[in-house]
């Protein structure tokens, strides 16, 4: 579920977008009193984990479909017939 969303960080804010719009699916600020170094997915996809210069981690949490469903197109699909 991880690959159609990205996160994107800059000194004090998330971004998180998709694949698919220019704009950002979520916006948040002000979660540490110091600057953001790092972040990472759940497998999941449904926690991103943040970590800043102030020695905390802050984990966002989404509920499914809270950032979109995966689109499947299921004409592309390929299908094989049992022999």
């Amino acid at each position: 579920l991880t690959d159609p969303f990205f996160a994107v960080l800059t000194i004090d804010t998330i971004l998180i977008y998709d694949t698919y719009h220019s704009r950002p699916l979520c916006i948040v600020r002000g979660l540490h009193y110091a600057g953001l170094t790092d972040c990472t997915w759940s497998p999941d996809g449904r926690n991103l984990v943040v970590s800043s210069t102030d020695g905390y981690i802050s984990i966002l949490s989404f509920a499914k479909g809270e950032l979109g469903e995966e689109y499947v197109n299921f004409d592309t699909m390929e299908t094989t017939a049992a022999t």
